[in-house]
């Protein structure tokens, strides 16, 4: 994600002018090796690369993402984009390849084919992107030379929702020495600053992750921690009975209070009342669903994959002449028995946790996900805050899901087959940067409880 977006991996709406010469000339001017150094806040986690490779037939974007996170899961993920050189310049190849395996697409003919290292069938995926496609934001900055203020709307290729997608720029800085773009998108804070070459000589999300170039002969230096993270909220005293809460006061922070209600969600609101700020949570309450939602919602991505053989067939054996609620709880019954909850299981790719049936509480989110989306209904994973006693009473990362019931979303857990799920889920903001602005966060948050209310 990271790496597509250093890129600037890109479309112009309604670009006109674009000819083949200038398409050359940009890809020779970008052709060598960039690096730079990943930190999240002050902390450097690791490296970023990006390479362009020039050739007669094709040209060759490939960006690789190593880092140390500071939960202590390192990533090292590695994209290649291939097109060919010549019109209608197509994309030939992409693939992802990761420390769990790799995702390929071919172009076969007039259609593109996903693939995996792990064998599974190949699956065809309709996509339409080209080498103009993926220079158009650049092409427009060396052409047309914006001015403070300008905007256009791109589109970027997103390899997690095999898709591409929109994302609109204005430029908010120009000098003899480049541009600085920021996203213009709501809810997100991305910044983007390029020098008179057009290589990004620096990138930012929310200013929390941070990728700043470096020197070839530069190797980042990982910054020493002088203790673990605090990944969790700690409570002075232990919640009874969590799983029954349907309704939970929290004393919290007004800027936390404000982080995590910045996402629209009916189960969560924060209150300013007698000096004080109160977050509350509504176990059960629902919010109609909007139709522009709905789209993202109901697609096939990487962690959604609602077309796969495997997943149909499952549905077809859950999918009866049922209400909404009634299929809603059979598939989180499905998941409850088919999955057996491993913590200390790596991330996977869904298909692989499918066929092993172990996974964290990511696994058992996306499979009811993906079973819900491929039986017709929107449904979406949620990342965020649940009480635990694992290690003490506390707030822990988890991960949930949220479907559509007749018109209307509501929060489940396929983790613990909780249909609403209690009042203790606290989601985060469903924006990355609103996520990496909460996750960053977790070692500032204080919660006090004040009220539990109990009515299952």
């Amino acid at each position: 994600m990271l790496g597509a977006a250093l890129l600037g991996a890109a479309v112009l709406l309604g670009w006109i002018g674009f000819d083949r010469d200038d398409l050359l000339d940009l890809t020779q001017r970008l052709a060598g090796e960039t690096r730079y150094r990943v930190d999240f806040r002050d902390e450097t986690i690791g490296l970023f690369s990006s390479t362009t490779t020039v050739d007669r037939r094709t040209v060759t974007f490939t960006s690789r993402f190593a880092v140390q996170m500071p939960h202590g899961e390192p990533i090292d993920s590695r994209e290649t984009l291939t097109f060919a050189a010549t019109a209608p310049y197509s994309l030939l190849h992409a693939s992802r390849q990761g420390l769990d395996g790799g995702l390929h697409i071919d172009l076969e003919g007039d259609h593109y084919l996903l693939s995996a290292d792990d064998n599974e069938p190949h699956r065809q995926i309709g996509l339409d992107y080209t080498l103009v496609d993926h220079l158009a934001l650049e092409q427009w900055l060396a052409t047309a030379s914006p001015a403070i203020g300008d905007e256009r709307i791109v589109q970027g290729f997103d390899f997690d929702r095999l898709a591409v997608r929109p994302q609109r720029y204005v430029v908010t800085a120009r000098s003899e020495d480049g541009w600085t773009l920021r996203s213009a998108e709501l809810l997100e804070d991305k910044l983007v600053q390029l020098d008179d070459t057009l290589t990004a000589t620096a990138f930012s999300i929310a200013g929390i992750v941070t990728l700043t170039r470096i020197a070839d002969d530069v190797e980042p230096e990982l910054r020493t921690r002088t203790r673990a993270p605090q990944l969790k909220v700690a409570l002075a005293v232990p919640i009874d009975a969590p799983q029954k809460a349907s309704r939970l006061v929290l004393r919290v922070a007004p800027k936390i209070a404000q982080m995590l209600t910045e996402r629209d969600t009916p189960t969560l609101r924060a209150d300013r009342r007698a000096g004080e700020t109160l977050l509350t949570i509504e176990a059960g309450a629902r919010r109609p669903s909007r139709t522009e939602e709905l789209i993202d919602a109901t697609r096939a991505t990487l962690d959604y994959p609602i077309d796969d053989d495997h997943i149909r067939a499952s549905v077809h054996l859950l999918r009866t002449d049922t209400s909404d609620e009634q299929l809603v709880r059979a598939i989180l019954h499905f998941v409850g028995n088919h999955l057996t909850y491993d913590e200390t299981a790596r991330p996977v790719d869904l298909l692989m946790a499918l066929r092993t049936r172990r996974g964290d509480c990511t696994e058992f989110a996306d499979l009811f996900t993906t079973l819900a989306r491929s039986a017709g209904m929107a449904a979406n994973t949620v990342t965020g805050l649940v009480y635990d006693e694992v290690a003490g009473p506390g707030f822990y990362l988890h991960a949930w899901s949220e479907v559509v019931v007749d018109g209307e979303w509501i929060a489940v857990d396929p983790t613990s087959g909780q249909m609403p799920a209690d009042a203790t889920h606290i989601p985060f903001p469903r924006s990355e940067t609103g996520f990496l602005r909460a996750y960053a966060a977790l070692p500032e948050m204080r919660f006090e409880v004040v009220t539990v209310e109990r009515n299952w």
